[in-house]
């Protein structure tokens, strides 16, 4: 509310604002007192409001907090404002004035609990018969300060789960104290005994997953709970047992040399908490550069003998550590290549003894790596003593000459593959070698050259034979392992497709194939030495034209087998060929 009131000379005069107290009267009264002096220069100033809207209170309405009443006035340093607060009902009615409650500010009583507060003010001005009344809204209700709050306490802090690698502890703690409570962790690492403990960096939460780190060391956990109330509440937790450490694996060793017949032993260093209590191994065989590695059946003790399928390769062994708790492996470095001595065996020489021919060594030759093998042959006696190194005779054939006549020949193999001792082997000594008056008879089989095909017609009824039909010869010298060819040739029309395969044992090459450029074409690939028991296969053809095939058999001291044969010119099938 706010109201303007108008003070004359005599107090009669005045009329009261509604809803004054008393209080308000007396300051009302003494206003007019001060006002009605016989003063006319006061007398005739101008009559105005002094109060330009209305009080109002700020604070917090709690008991124990005090109120400020505003006015916002007019009228210049002279005007007096005088307060008078209020006790009222919930709804700001009933009003009651507060005893002693005349300034601009109010401190709160238990005795305004419940209540809400209004401040009454007045304003005057001595130099005018004016005053000016208002009264603030109701505040409130006013009530009572919370309860003092209580510090946190802590009681027992418990870790449970099981300290082991990989494993999650969780810490839990007993607490107490108003307002509620808010718990802060961090987990430290001790030593065995729980001692000489420190923080683990960001280890703060009420959850900790125990790591590789903490192997060998115990685990604590320190709790502090507050609640914005001094002091804060520490508690720390018992010790965990001991965590134990991963096995590890630091080295393995193998003792010992990679030789066949002979024993490896594998060790190993293993550590960890608890100590381990059994290391065991297995062996793998691995390439000669200790890669692509393979475990070898039953080989799982420390020790390995070396085996013969181990020639050639490496070997590793794996050790395997556990303590009963957690497992490690670690892998020992490759020993060097396996090795087996080098070997000679069944050293031989073969061939006719006759000057001209060709002597062959031979011999089984064994050793990992693989050996190498040189030659050196010998001329001796008649009976094979006295033998001695024929100059530059040093390859695995050796020609016949006239300086050989009459003695005998052999030949002394070597084996090397950079093992000591190397092997030598000596073949037996040949037969006295004879002059080339007695050669083997020679290999001719030229045979009839030009079979008269039968049974292949057109649709004429006449026959398209190749002319001149295909003729095939081998020349040569018989030997005791098989043939020495000098002249092999192929005669036909200049066109024809020529196929020559090989097989058996000692082809020097298995297919030669070609068109036919001139009318005569020695095949060269297939002159020279032929092993006894080779088929060379020959086919003479064009299209549409009767064609020809001829196969020979390689026998030793004996000519070679010879088939002619005859194809169809347009299935190629196999049809008779008469002489």
């Amino acid at each position: 509310m706010f109201e303007r009131v108008r003070l004359g000379g005599r107090l009669t005069g005045n009329r009261r604002p509604s809803g004054v107290g008393p209080a308000l009267v007396g300051l009302l009264l003494i206003a007019a007192i001060y006002v009605a002096a016989p003063n006319a220069s006061l007398a005739a100033s101008a009559v105005g409001p002094l109060l330009t809207g209305p009080p109002s209170i700020s604070g917090s309405t709690v008991v124990g907090q005090t109120l400020t009443a505003t006015a916002p006035t007019t009228g210049g340093p002279r005007v007096v404002v005088s307060y008078a607060w209020q006790r009222c009902g919930a709804a700001g009615a009933n009003c009651a004035a507060i005893t002693g409650a005349t300034g601009s500010t109010h401190q709160l009583t238990s005795a305004d609990a419940g209540a809400t507060i209004v401040v009454q003010v007045m304003a005057t001005d001595g130099t005018a018969a004016n005053n000016s009344s208002g009264s603030s809204d109701a505040v409130g209700p006013v009530t009572s300060p919370p309860p003092p709050a209580t510090p946190a306490t802590i009681g027992q802090v418990t870790i449970s789960g099981s300290a082991v690698v990989g494993q999650t502890l969780t810490a839990a703690a007993t607490v107490a104290g108003d307002p509620p409570i808010a718990v802060a962790y961090q987990w430290s690492r001790c030593d065995t005994g729980g001692n000489g403990c420190a923080p683990i960096g960001g280890a703060t939460a009420s959850t900790y997953g125990v790591t590789a780190d903490d192997g060998g060391h115990t685990l604590k956990v320190t709790a502090t709970a507050s609640n914005g109330t001094p002091p804060a509440a520490t508690q720390t937790s018992a010790a965990t047992s001991v965590v134990p450490m991963p096995v590890a694996v630091t080295q393995v060793t193998i003792t010992g040399s990679p030789i066949p017949g002979q024993l490896l032993t594998a060790s190993a260093t293993a550590t960890g908490v608890p100590a381990p209590t059994s290391i065991t191994y297995h062996w793998r065989r691995c390439d000669a550069s200790g890669n692509a590695c393979s475990d070898i059946p039953g080989a799982t003790a420390a020790g390995y003998t070396v085996g013969a399928a181990d020639a050639g390769r490496t070997l590793v062994a794996v050790a395997t550590a556990t303590n009963g708790t957690t497992t490690g492996t670690g892998t020992s470095a490759p020993t060097g290549m396996v090795t087996t001595s080098p070997t000679v065996t069944n050293a031989a020489v073969s061939g006719v003894t006759t000057v001209g021919q060709t002597l062959q060594a031979d011999a089984t030759v064994g050793g990992s790596p693989a050996p190498t093998v040189t030659y050196q042959w010998q001329r001796c006696a008649s009976g094979g003593s006295g033998c001695q190194d024929i100059a530059r005779a040093t390859g695995a054939q050796y020609a016949l000459a006239t300086a050989d006549v009459g003695s005998t020949m052999r030949v002394r193999i070597t084996a090397s593959n950079g093992t000591a001792p190397d092997a030598t082997g000596l073949s037996a000594p040949t037969a006295a070698i004879q002059a080339a008056a007695t050669a083997s008879p020679a290999v001719d089989t030229s045979g009839s050259g030009a079979p008269s095909p039968v049974g292949a017609v057109t649709s004429n009824g006449r026959l398209r034979v190749l002319t001149p039909f295909p003729v095939v010869r081998m020349r040569g010298r018989l030997l005791s392992r098989g043939a020495n060819v000098t002249m092999f040739k192929v005669t036909g029309p200049v066109g024809v497709r020529v196929v020559i395969s090989c097989t058996g044992r000692g082809c020097p090459r298995k297919r030669v194939s070609f068109v036919a450029r001139q009318a005569a074409t020695r095949v060269r690939a297939f002159q020279g030495f032929l092993r006894a028991g080779v088929h060379l296969t020959v086919r003479v053809s064009r299209r549409g034209y009767v064609g020809k095939i001829t196969t020979f058999v390689i026998h030793a001291n004996a000519a070679p087998a010879r088939t002619d044969r005859c194809t169809a010119p347009t299935s190629g099938k196999i049809i008779r060929c008469t002489a």
